[in-house]
């Protein structure tokens, strides 16, 4: 199964037409490069899927939970604009105040999710692991050296 939780169209929604014009046109300029976009997108879906992985079954199947969906979108959005401005290295500094903050808000959240300080809405765990198979039993002549036979010394 595959899926997506965030399409191009919702990226450049969801960076507005301006700033996903500027991040997206490597050679400096102001065109919108759809291939660059699309592909920043599937490094970030992979990154996700990374992330989320350790703790559940990916891709997280988002169907009849919009709440889900909307925070694998956000999940997603948040990766391929702070890639896309790693790529510009001075970009970061000619942002609006709080784009980074919440850039860092999602990306700090994923890493809470992986590690088990918070977790997704809606989506099942991974099933805990089991073991079967004989018990452990320790056995073998009494113990020479206790407490007591070493009173003295």
């Amino acid at each position: 199964m595959s899926t997506a939780y965030a399409t191009l169209a919702e990226l450049k929604t969801r960076l507005g037409d301006e700033l996903y014009a500027q991040l997206s046109d490597l050679s400096g300029g102001t065109t919108p490069s759809d291939t660059v976009g699309q592909a920043r997108l599937d490094d970030a879906h992979g990154y996700v899927n990374a992330r989320l992985s350790a703790r559940y079954l990916t891709p997280i199947d988002t169907t009849g939970n919009s709440t889900l969906a909307e925070m694998l979108r956000a999940f997603v959005c948040a990766v391929v604009a702070h890639d896309l401005l790693a790529m510009h290295g001075d970009a970061m500094n000619n942002l609006r105040p709080g784009v980074d903050t919440r850039l860092r808000y999602w990306i700090d959240l994923l890493r809470d999710i992986q590690s088990g300080k918070a977790a997704l809405p809606g989506a099942a765990p991974l099933p805990s692991p089991t073991s079967g198979g004989p018990t452990s039993e320790a056995f073998g002549d009494e113990r020479v050296f206790t407490s007591d036979s070493m009173k003295g010394f």
